[in-house]
Parts: C-alpha cells; structure tokens; sequence
C-alpha cells in the first residue's frame, strides 16, 4: 500500500476531530513507513498536528523537529515547531525556528507577529517591534500584532526613561 494511501482515513479523521483516532493511524503509517524504509514528512506533521490537537506538547515537539529534517523548506513546520515551544514555555528555543520560517517564508504576516511576541518575552522589545511592524506591514488587520506592538512600544519607553 502505497503512504498517501494509507495516510488517507488519518487525514479524514483529523479533519473531523477524531485527534486520538488521528494519532493512532499516523502512528500506524509511520511504523509501516520505518518498516518498509519509507517515511514521508506529511504523515509525520499529521501525527505532530494530532498530538498538538490533544495537547500533548511534549511530544509534538520531536514530531515537528522530524517534519523539519524530511522536509527543510517547509517555513510552516519550523513556525508550528516555534508555536509549539512557545506554549511549553521554551520560548528562547523558539526562536530558531522562527528565524528559519521566516528566511523561508519572509512574507508570512503570522509567523512575524510570533517571533515578535516570543522577541518581547525574552525582552528584546527593539527586535520585537520590528517584527510587529513587519507583520502589520504584510497584514494591516491583524488585532494581536497591534496589541504586541504597543506592548513592545510601551516597554522600550518604560526602559528608555529607565523604568526596567
């Protein structure tokens, strides 16, 4: 049977919100792919987007860095990967990956707005909001680049008028 025909019902229930059942068949498909010596980046970003669904992070993240190997031009999987480390509180780890998409995918509106906020996590608000003006330049309607952008402004004033 060839992958993408076996990935299929895992695709479908996925789309559908079966994330246990999802995780279950990718897991499958990869296991019959490491057999046969076959193993393609789409089932594992589908088993590391099951895991995400279910919350477990932990081990979405080598799911993702796996994505990232099979395929290293995939700019969505490194921001995934940097989302993914953000939320389980490596956010300085996270900022490789999205230094990646965004060399990748340079005009990807989200992906900025995320290197910004996790930038201004690490307190690096100068960076922070050249990525949040970036990211309002590629799109003008984003609330949350808005609001990570005063933010940011906020604290590189406090900081200039040496209140950090």
């Amino acid at each position: 049977m060839s992958p993408s025909r076996m990935t299929a019902p895992c695709q479908r229930r996925a789309a559908h919100g079966a994330a246990p059942a999802a995780q279950r068949c990718f897991g499958g498909a990869i296991e019959w792919q490491q057999r046969v010596g076959r193993f393609r980046s789409s089932e594992l970003y589908g088993l590391a987007g099951a895991l995400i669904a279910q919350r477990e992070l932990d081990r979405a993240v080598p799911a993702l860095r796996g994505v990232t190997v099979l395929s290293p031009t995939q700019a969505a999987a490194y921001n995934d990967l940097g989302n993914v480390l953000v939320e389980t509180a490596r956010v300085r780890e996270a900022l490789l990956p999205y230094a990646t998409a965004l060399q990748l995918a340079p005009d990807s509106a989200p992906t900025w707005s995320n290197f910004g906020a996790a930038l201004g996590s690490q307190q690096a608000w100068e960076p922070a909001l050249v990525a949040h003006r970036r990211a309002l330049a590629l799109q003008p309607t984003s609330g949350a680049a808005y609001v990570h952008l005063a933010t940011a402004a906020r604290q590189l004033s406090r900081r200039m008028a040496g209140g950090l």
